[in-house]
């Protein structure tokens, strides 16, 4: 019980922290998010700091994106025609970037976050190529759009909540099929990502395939670097079992 209720303090104690950070910033900004590499592009990125925690851009969206900026290329004609999925979009940078790339892609987070997310596909010109919809974590039936066939399923920052973990293994479950690749990109936040890491290895091939020092976080524990996990269905598939 101590165990439970220290990692619930410390929980608590972050996300206030999150609040205070984005609060602080209540204004509307609208920049130009540049992404170098094999396959440049020029991003319009609109955020709302202080609606909510996924009206803002976060650091690990810009490692995620900045990543894919060297991996879609890597998979020939810069990943054009992959269908994407990403889980907690918010503003939805490495969504949008991989649209503009010329993946099919399908940008998934709360009700709440997604009038910012529209803006953002509106302002880039991809409407024609992305879905916008609302996909609630550990939900038993999926909407149909989170039923296609994905290829390639992203999230950035996904792992803050400790309430939130099963149900974002399930909905990875939910969403896989063998041979789907898996990134996620965090700044560990709280202890008890390894135990989901830990339950994801049951259904996934896990590796860490970029670490970024820049915003490396100490907790009372460890200190970890920001990281991009790459999880690949295992052989025997990602429907869990």
């Amino acid at each position: 019980f101590a165990c439970l209720l220290f990692a619930s303090v410390e929980m608590n104690a972050t996300l206030r922290q999150l609040h205070h950070d984005r609060n602080s910033r209540r204004e509307f900004s609208q920049a130009v998010f540049e992404v170098l590499g094999d396959a440049p592009s020029n991003i319009v990125l609109k955020e709302k700091h202080g609606e909510c925690l996924g009206a803002s851009l976060w650091a690990s969206s810009r490692l995620l994106t900045h990543f894919l900026g060297a991996y879609l290329p890597a998979l020939g004609a810069h990943g054009k025609g992959l269908r994407v999925l990403e889980l907690g979009c918010g503003v939805g940078l490495p969504g949008i970037y991989c649209a503009l790339q010329g993946c099919s892609v399908t940008l998934t987070d709360k009700d709440e976050v997604l009038e910012i997310t529209r803006e953002n596909v509106a302002a880039n010109c991809i409407a024609h190529t992305t879905t916008v919809a609302e996909l609630v974590w550990g939900s038993d039936a999926l909407p149909p759009c989170a039923q296609e066939p994905y290829d390639l399923v992203i999230g950035a920052d996904v792992l803050y909540r400790q309430e939130h973990l099963d149900a974002l293994l399930h909905t990875l479950l939910q969403v896989c099929q063998p041979r789907t690749e898996v990134l996620i990109a965090y700044k560990q936040r709280i202890k008890c990502d390894e135990a989901f890491f830990e339950a994801a290895a049951r259904h996934f091939d896990i590796s860490v395939v970029w670490r970024e020092s820049e915003h490396s976080l100490s907790t009372s524990r460890i200190e970890r670097d920001t990281h991009t996990y790459g999880l690949e269905s295992a052989a025997r598939g990602g429907g869990g079992g």
